[in-house]
């Protein structure tokens, strides 16, 4: 048996050198062997490739002169300190990076790791390297799609807290009850939402200039300026004031940083200019930054608009001094209010009219006083009949109206019915009971669509001798 098995192991034993050369060469790592002074001394065709060495000089040649600039001092101090002791080779934290050069070309990243032999004429490095071009290009796409979902995660983050901010804002706002508190709150938000700096410019009640009620960030309040200086205004759009350019606006100083001026416009009324300014080091509005100024802005005019119209209505709705009703200024506007609150949410609104017929003729018959006593009386019983969501005034002289809102066809009539009973069982002072009445009622949408023409619906039906009873329906 020993005798067969030395025969088949001569039999396929071949030169031990020519099974290293082939195991070397068939490898898909490179393997370079290098002298103490750093010297090729021999390679595989896997390092050739890799190195872009040119195999008739590689032998011999300066292995450093192959590793990209950067890397060479690296790879000279693991070599060195290899070289200062005794081991086979070092245990690193981590495989061993480094790049070959390429010439005019990225350089090749490799994993490598490094060996040394030591021999009587002295120590051999081998350096065992994989090109680990693919495996660096996904880690560097991998990170750049972190550094990205991080960027918009960020982003993200600052737009919800945006919001939440811009929430808040309108909260406050909402529950301002005059104009310099709102202009309080724009102020004291403004140095949350763009703390570089801002302010709010509102228009004189007349019209004709523009003065700062609002600013923090350097801007300055007080000041004011014409409704043409402001791009944004003449042009009714956003406007961006850049350094350097031409058309910067003329209210903005010469020395101040990028800034963007919105105008508020509410049914073709100017209400104003919120100017907001911007980092020079960073002087771009971005789309997100526009369409968050623009959500800002509109949060501004809306309660600017609606505070102006209530100061506007407290104004006027002062009562008549004979009454105590609404004087009529007041009575039209609070109507066209609830006509355009009726127009929105379909919902029903009546107008009832009381006449004293030939009123003037009682002033000349009885005298003013007695016309007086008349009207005051007429107010009494109107006021013993209007709810709550009524809006009751005097138009003129012994003409009155109500306003009733959420009030259908047949229950409006009802309710005049309900004052006309009320008004024959008032009398004057003196004793003499009130003239009957004249009442109309007319119906949004069915008698019109505008004050005029429901008042002149309402006001016809009583004058005509049209009872309530004629208007019946549901």
């Amino acid at each position: 048996m020993s005798t067969e098995w030395r025969q088949d192991r001569e039999s396929s034993e071949v030169e031990p050198g020519a099974t290293l050369d082939a195991l070397i060469g068939s490898t898909s790592d490179g393997i370079v062997c290098l002298d103490e002074n750093l010297h090729v001394l021999l390679y595989n065709q896997a390092a050739l490739r890799v190195m872009d060495a040119d195999p008739d000089s590689l032998v011999g040649s300066e292995f450093l002169a192959y590793v990209d600039a950067e890397d060479r001092a690296s790879v000279t101090a693991l070599l060195r300190d290899l070289g200062q002791t005794e081991l086979a080779s070092l245990n690193l934290d981590r495989p061993f990076q480094f790049r070959f050069a390429q010439g005019g070309a990225d350089p090749v990243p490799v994993e490598a790791t490094v060996t040394q032999t030591i021999t009587a004429t002295g120590r051999i490095f081998a350096f065992f390297v994989r090109d680990v071009s693919e495996q660096v290009e996904a880690q560097r796409r991998v990170e750049g799609l972190e550094s990205s979902l991080a960027t918009k995660l960020v982003q993200l983050q600052e737009s919800k807290e945006r919001l939440t901010l811009l929430q808040a804002f309108s909260d406050f706002l909402q529950s301002c009850l005059s104009l310099s508190e709102a202009y309080a709150e724009v102020a004291r938000f403004g140095r949350r939402l763009f703390p570089i700096g801002g302010s709010l410019a509102a228009t004189e009640p007349e019209g004709k200039r523009l003065v700062i009620v609002a600013a923090w960030g350097g801007a300055t309040e007080g000041d004011s300026f014409e409704p043409d200086d402001c791009w944004a205004l003449r042009r009714g759009r956003v406007h961006e004031n850049r350094l350097g350019d031409q058309m910067v606006c003329e209210h903005v100083p010469a020395d101040s940083p990028p800034s963007l001026c919105l105008p508020l416009l509410a049914r073709g009324e100017c209400l104003g200019v919120l100017r907001v300014l911007r980092s020079a080091a960073d002087p771009a509005f971005s789309e997100e930054d526009q369409e968050f100024l623009l959500a800002v802005a509109d949060t501004v005019k809306l309660r600017l608009a609606n505070l102006r119209l209530q100061e506007a209505l407290r104004s006027r709705a002062l009562p008549d001094g004979l009454t105590g009703l609404l004087r009529k200024a007041s009575f039209v506007e609070m109507l066209r209010l609830e006509i355009d609150r009726a127009r929105r949410t379909d919902s029903p609104l009546a107008v009832v009219s009381l006449d004293i017929p030939d009123f003037p003729e009682t002033v000349a018959t009885y005298g003013r006083e007695v016309a007086d006593r008349l009207q005051r009386a007429v107010a009494m019983a109107l006021k013993e009949c209007v709810d709550r969501g009524d809006i009751a005034g005097r138009l003129d002289d012994g003409l009155f109206a109500v306003a009733m809102t959420e009030t259908r066809k047949k229950r409006a009539i009802s309710r005049a019915q309900e004052i006309l009973e009320e008004t024959s069982r008032t009398s004057l002072p003196d004793g003499h009971p009130l003239p009957a009445v004249a009442i109309g009622v007319a119906c949004y949408r069915e008698h019109g669509e505008t004050v005029g023409e429901l008042l002149e619906a309402a006001i016809s039906a009583g004058r005509d001798g049209i009872a309530p009873q004629a208007n019946s329906g549901s």
